[in-house]
């Protein structure tokens, strides 16, 4: 019984993490790129820059970008900010890691004519 409810959560938890890595969904062809912070701490700084391009490789500037973060167990509140009117591509804006550990970060672009791209990053706040 023990070793049938071990592969049981072995299926679950891999079919979860592959759902995380598939890459970008949506109705836009986008990609989110994220830069900064690839290893977050909770030493003050909380910026975070994404990079927004379409499907020939060009800057997205256009895009209303919302961005989640969650912590992988339950119970945290989950961390939100927006950012609109990138540069080259380039959206910078405030983000206030509230706890170490592992998070799950969601951003979501849209665009002006209301397609949108959604990527997920896991992230370790140290």
């Amino acid at each position: 019984m023990k070793r049938v409810i071990f592969v049981l959560f072995l299926l679950l938890a891999v079919g979860c993490r592959q759902s995380q890595q598939e890459g970008v969904t949506g109705t836009a062809d986008l990609t989110i790129e994220l830069l900064s912070p690839l290893q977050p701490t909770l030493d003050g700084s909380g910026e975070m820059s994404v990079r927004i391009t379409d499907a020939a490789g060009a800057p997205v500037n256009d895009a209303t970008l919302s961005i989640k973060g969650d912590m992988t167990h339950a119970g945290m509140v989950p961390v939100l900010a927006e950012a609109a009117g990138g540069q080259d591509g380039l959206y910078t804006f405030p983000f206030a890691w509230t706890m170490k550990g592992d998070w799950i970060v969601t951003a979501r672009a849209t665009l002006p004519d209301g397609a949108w791209a959604e990527q997920q990053f896991d992230l370790t706040v140290k």
